[in-house]
């Protein structure tokens, strides 16, 4: 019994501790573990992950600076910034959730509001197209690789191509081929990827489900369909909403587009217009990620009233919020748009440039041309940073912490805005007077849409004006939705086959010349000559050029960069070169024959009759061709300055017209120019050999020389110039040939027989010119039907093939060596024309250097640089390059002969100054565009320089316009500055003087500014 009893009693003790009793004490431990955790979490941790969800709502915001005016010598507001509202979208959870309701909201008050959402985009609509902020080829293909790779088009196109390679594993060749594959893409492709990549696509999907799914749950017939939908996917929840959401997952997309039908619900929620806008801001929202979470701009420069209106809408619009910031403001127009420059977004290639100087380059504008440009640093100021907490709506609840911004410093010019603006307005009145007046006897001046005219300071290098025709309105840059689709296409991409359809319409009608070139040619065949295809760009069929600069640029600086013919306005400098060397005296005369015949030369008067025996300042009045022909055989016949070629150009580069070999080439200025060059030896051999060489390689392709009867083609032609067929032996081997040919054009010193040797050993390794030798050979086989023991073999086939490339060659290069060592130079040199080109900047700088004594000035468009306080931090004094030292009796009498071309009976000017009562010089001047400039509906481009007061000139003017036909036509805009310039002294000194021209700046039709911040509270 007591065996059992204990066996009893162990039996019931080890009953206490079944599997239940452990059971039990797990939950009991696995309960401790999580109030463990959960006191840990909450109690213990507790500051730590406050600390951390704090975190995730602080935001730093960058503040912008105001950007440093630009203004005007005498205080004159020419560029400034202005506070304006700006609304702005910031991602948050609440946001993100809400953002196409947000946004269809947003888009309606801005619509309402006339207000422009801001649109940098370069994909655009209506018709699918992307516009690129530049008129260069290569850079706009350039940037369209580079917007679809910023984009992620470049992942999905290495998945196509290099499935199995890594990103690392990429060659050169194979990136190359990505690249050309992403330029494939449309633009109407790259924007339905878009739609894709930023979920407007899905959005949409997504509105379609939930009308889908109310209109199945009010159907009673749909049940049982939906019963086997849930079988046949095995989905046990039982919320009936998971249920049909576990459903749309797992439907072929089909058969979920069958629903949608059935029902008849719509899946194309959104315009073609509202899709883009949701793209603006999805894409500012992709590309700002890179550089931490901020807000995005959706619109600036908003009404005060608009920003009212957001404000009452805030509860409806997470995200959302109304700031103040600068907005860049050009109260004037376009007044000055050749130097002030304007803003532009940082362009993809510059991005690590401008990052590494603590831009933002998704949102930062810097300046795109002129002051706005080289003084970005200057202007652009110090941003600061605003530390905020925002709450789930993206709005700033506290602000925790403030570095404030330091504007820009103030930029302060040489211009006058008065003497800019009568400058702006004459040209633009005689250049309308010229297109009004049309052909007359044999100038056409129906084109005369491109000019500029510069002012100068003669005692300091002072840019007084500076004018460049046609303009821009660097507002349209600055101010949202100004840029419009044709203004842009305007400035950057224009329609030349539309433009030229147009021109060479009226060409042929008002043209006679014209009309009798291209009689038997179509009008796309003249379009075609005058706006040919680029041909650098590969299976380019749209692209063309402006070839014949007949296109007129508003961005392109006319007066700093156009380099044009000074025509007779050089010839001041060619009487006082041959006054200086001694081959005439200033009151000698020289017989004006009308025709100059000297060496075989033949040049002529513009006038039909000789004015007999004249002096350099008669000469220098009526604009005397003869007389310089002359003087510049003198010149040439001193030997001096390699040997008489450069004796001209040796005074000419006194006056900045072109600088010696070697020597910086600039005027000063601070904004981009050219710089022109006078006819020299050295420059003559670079230029006549690059033109002969170009001609060479189009008689090579051809099979011909300059010696063929109608340059007929008798031998195979071969493509001198490297092509994509070349490797790279042969294409080394043709820049060698092309090196060597061109020496020889320029110096003949080492013979041609090396380059006989090059051609053969093309023939040997151009498989594309072997393979068309072989077949001209086939062809020479077949047809011979002469003794068949003198038939060439192969071999000497091409060795005859050979030669005669060779003999062309040598033409060529005879051509070109005669040209480039001829005094013909001289003579067309004499007269303004020829290789000599100048931009009007170095032609006023002259005009400035000849009539103050003999200082060549630094030429400059900024005199100092201003603190916000108004201090002058830095001054930019008058900086003399090159002081000349002339003969004062010399001087005389050239200007002498300037004061009589706006004063005697027989000056090529004095009607534009007739009646004008102080005494002044100047020079006007014709020079040719090109022997057959009708055919292109160009003409002669007129000039003018010139100077006042006569005796102690205080400033010099160069105006020109293209296409002007004459000087004197261009000389009412000198006279319209000296009227504005010298008002003061006209109302003093002649009070019963009424000033021909009377432009004043129209000040009511200056852009308003926008309203002061102060005038609505915005933060929160």
């Amino acid at each position: 019994m007591a065996k059992n009893k204990l066996s009893f009693k162990k039996k019931k003790k080890e009953k206490k501790f079944n599997r239940y009793t452990g059971l039990f004490m797990a939950v009991i431990f696995c309960f401790s573990l999580i109030v463990s955790k959960l006191i840990y979490l909450q109690i213990v941790k507790a500051d730590e992950y406050r600390e951390a969800t704090s975190q995730k709502s602080i935001r730093n915001i960058p503040i912008s600076p105001p950007r440093g005016n630009i203004i005007d010598s005498k205080g004159n507001i020419l560029a400034e910034s202005v506070q304006g509202y700006t609304l702005t979208f910031t991602e948050t959870d609440e946001s993100k959730e809400n953002f196409f309701k947000t946004m269809e909201t947003v888009f309606k008050l801005l619509d309402e509001n006339k207000e422009f959402q801001k649109d940098d985009l370069e994909l655009k609509i209506n018709p699918f197209r992307f516009e690129f902020g530049s008129d260069n080829e290569n850079t706009r293909r350039w940037m369209e690789i580079r917007f679809k790779k910023d984009r992620g088009m470049d992942s999905l196109v290495k998945k196509e191509l290099f499935p199995d390679k890594k990103d690392e594993e990429l060659s050169d060749e194979d990136k190359a081929k990505i690249d050309e594959e992403l330029l494939k893409k449309t633009p109407e492709e790259t924007f339905n990827y878009l739609l894709d990549f930023y979920k407007i696509n899905a959005e949409e999907e997504k509105l379609a489900y939930t009308d889908l799914y109310n209109k199945i749950k009010k159907d009673q017939n749909a049940n049982p369909k939906f019963q086997d939908y849930l079988k046949k996917y095995k989905i046990e929840v039982e919320d009936e909403k998971k249920q049909f959401a576990q459903v749309y997952s797992k439907m072929p997309k089909e058969e979920f587009k069958g629903l949608v039908k059935k029902y008849n619900i719509s899946t194309s929620r959104y315009s073609l217009e509202q899709k883009r806008r949701f793209i603006l801001v999805k894409d500012s929202i992709k590309l700002q990620s890179y550089y931490g979470f901020k807000p995005v701009v959706i619109a600036t420069n908003i009404s005060k009233n608009t920003a009212f209106i957001f404000m009452q809408y805030y509860e409806q619009l997470p995200g959302i919020e109304v700031s103040v910031d600068p907005i860049r403001v050009y109260p004037n127009g376009d007044l000055g748009s050749s130097f002030l420059g304007y803003l532009s977004k940082i362009n993809s290639w510059q991005q690590e440039q401008y990052e590494e100087k603590g831009y933002d380059t998704s949102t930062d504008y810097i300046g795109a041309a002129g002051i706005e440009s080289a003084f970005e640093s200057t202007l652009r100021g110090s941003k600061g940073t605003k530390i905020v907490q925002i709450n789930k709506y993206g709005r700033i609840m506290r602000e925790l912490g403030i570095k404030e911004p330091y504007p820009g410093k103030t930029v302060q010019l040489t211009v006058d805005s008065n003497i800019q603006y009568t400058a702006e307005k004459a040209l633009d009145q005689v250049m309308a007077n010229l297109q009004a007046q049309g052909r007359v006897a044999d100038v056409d001046t129906s084109n005369a849409t491109r000019g500029a005219v510069v002012v100068l300071d003669v005692k300091t290098g002072k840019i007084l004006a500076l004018v460049s025709k046609p303009g821009y309105d660097p507002n349209d840059f600055a101010v949202p939705g100004k840029l419009t689709a044709d203004l842009q296409k305007k400035y950057f991409n224009p329609d030349l086959q539309e433009f030229g359809k147009q021109y060479a319409t009226d060409l042929i009608k008002n043209n006679y010349v014209a009309r009798e070139a291209y009689k038997d040619k179509s009008l796309q065949d003249i379009i075609d000559r005058l706006f040919p295809l680029d041909k650098s760009i590969k299976n380019n069929t749209t692209i063309r050029q402006d070839y014949y600069d007949i296109y007129p640029k508003p961005l392109y600086n006319y007066a700093t960069k156009s380099l044009i013919p000074p025509g007779s306005t050089f010839k001041p400098v060619v009487g006082l070169a041959g006054l200086e060397e001694g081959v005439i005296g200033p009151n000698e005369t020289i017989y004006d024959g009308l025709i100059f015949t000297k060496h075989g030369y033949k040049g002529k008067d513009w006038n039909t009759y000789s004015f007999g025996n004249i002096t350099v300042a008669d000469a220098i009045e009526r604009s005397v061709n003869y007389f310089f022909f002359e003087v510049g055989d003198r010149l040439y016949q001193t030997k001096k300055y390699n040997n008489g070629y450069d004796v001209i150009a040796n005074y000419a580069w006194k006056f900045g017209l072109g600088v010696p070999q070697g020597v910086k080439a600039s005027t000063g200025i601070e904004i981009p120019e050219k710089f022109g060059q006078v006819y020299n030896l050295e420059s003559g051999r670079k230029i006549f050999s690059n033109l002969y060489m170009s001609t060479l390689i189009s008689l090579l392709s051809r099979g011909t020389d300059t010696r063929t009867q109608n340059y007929k083609s008798h031998y195979i032609g071969i493509n001198i110039n490297t092509s994509e067929s070349d490797n790279e032996e042969v294409a080394k081997l043709k820049d060698q040939l092309r090196a060597r040919i061109l020496e020889e054009m320029q110096f003949k010193n080492k013979g041609t027989s090396d380059i006989k040797d090059m051609l053969q050993k093309l023939a040997d390794k151009d498989t594309v010119l072997k393979q068309n030798y072989q077949n001209a050979y086939s062809d020479y086989s077949s047809q011979y039907t002469g003794d068949m023991n003198k038939r060439l073999n192969l071999e000497s086939f091409i060795q005859t093939q050979v030669e005669k490339a060779w003999l062309a060659i040598i033409y060529s290069i005879d051509d070109a060596n005669y040209n480039i060592n001829n005094q013909n130079n001289v003579y067309d040199a004499s007269i303004g024309q020829g290789t000599n080109q100048f931009t009007p900047l170095q032609l006023a700088n002259y005009i400035a250097t000849l009539v103050n004594g003999g200082n060549r000035y630094k030429v400059h468009l900024v005199d100092k640089i201003l603190d916000q306080e108004g201090n002058v931090v830095k001054e930019y004094k008058p900086e003399v390059i090159e002081k000349i030292n002339f003969n004062e009796a010399n001087i005389k009498a050239v200007k002498d002969g300037m004061k009589d071309v706006t004063n005697a009976e027989d000056g090529t000017a004095k009607f534009a100054f007739e009646g004008f009562p102080i005494p002044n010089g100047g020079k006007t001047g014709s020079a040719t565009y090109s022997s057959n400039q009708d055919e292109y509906g160009r003409t002669s481009y007129g000039l003018f320089v010139g100077f006042a007061p006569f005796d102690n000139p205080e400033i010099a003017v160069c105006a020109v316009v293209f296409d002007g036909g004459h000087g004197g036509s261009v000389a009412p805009v000198a006279r319209a500055v000296y009227e504005e310039y010298f008002k003061d002294t006209l109302k003093k000194d002649y009070p019963g003087y009424v000033p021909m021209y009377n432009y004043k700046i129209d000040t009511s039709k200056q852009q308003e500014k926008t309203e002061s911040n102060t005038e609505v509270q915005v933060t929160q």
